[in-house]
């Protein structure tokens, strides 16, 4: 299992991992962003959370804009270290390696990040790869290992599988991707060269990805938000 994992990331550029994490991070994602737009939870029940991505939904665009800024959807420091908890002893089934999470922001705890897709609306990003950001010094943390990996995971939190979730490039993390100011431009014209691949992790199932693989979210044409969160993870070589 252990051996799969990175044999296929170096093959393909990622692995998908079948078996769910703890249930509990689908409760924690929702208490963050219920705290980032003020809404109290009074219970962790679907209905609350129908609640709160009902709110969301009639938000105008240029106030979800604010909500979906990458500071802005960064799990509060509570909630990210009940969640680095749970991921740690998930992950080591995994990964027989020394690893740790990614301070993205230098704040002195892990760094996971949410993301909310609407229906029928824009807020998809460009194709990119996410070595892009630590080339360009926006993501500036370094780990305690003399030499390491850094991965991209991917967990879905509320999706339709079949019809939206994120979209990889296989092999795309072979090529040499230029080091250009403008991530857009030279990640659209390099994925014309790879066949894109929706992935079909169920709720609950992390992608573990290749920081060089291209990658963008689906359009959601269905009639619910798709939340999921991501983060960084550091494994010593």
């Amino acid at each position: 299992m252990i051996y799969n994992l990175f044999e296929e990331i170096e093959h393909q550029g990622y692995y998908s991992i079948r078996q769910r994490v703890c249930h509990e991070i689908y409760d924690l994602v929702f208490d963050s962003i219920a705290l980032r737009v003020g809404i109290n939870l009074t219970s962790r029940n679907t209905m609350a959370r129908k609640e709160l991505l009902s709110f969301i939904l009639n938000m105008g665009d240029d106030e979800f804009s604010v909500l979906t800024v990458k500071k802005h959807r960064t799990v509060q420091k509570e909630i990210a270290l009940e969640i680095e908890c749970i991921l740690r002893k998930y992950y080591r089934q995994y990964i027989d390696k020394p690893f740790c999470f990614s301070d993205d922001h230098s704040q002195g705890y892990p760094c996971f990040s949410w993301r909310i897709v609407r229906p029928f609306k824009n807020d998809i990003g460009h194709v990119h790869y996410d070595d892009w950001f630590r080339q360009k010094g926006i993501t500036t943390d370094v780990p305690p290992y003399s030499m390491y990996k850094t991965l991209k995971i991917w967990i879905p939190i509320e999706s339709t599988p079949e019809r939206t979730n994120l979209v990889v490039f296989p092999f795309s993390h072979k090529d040499v991707h230029s080091n250009s100011s403008d991530i857009s431009d030279i990640s659209i014209e390099m994925s014309k060269n790879y066949d894109r691949k929706m992935v079909k992790n169920k709720p609950l199932e992390p992608l573990v990805f290749d920081m060089n693989l291209l990658h963008v979210g689906s359009y959601n044409d269905t009639d619910m938000c798709r939340v999921s969160i991501e983060h960084e993870l550091h494994v010593s070589v």
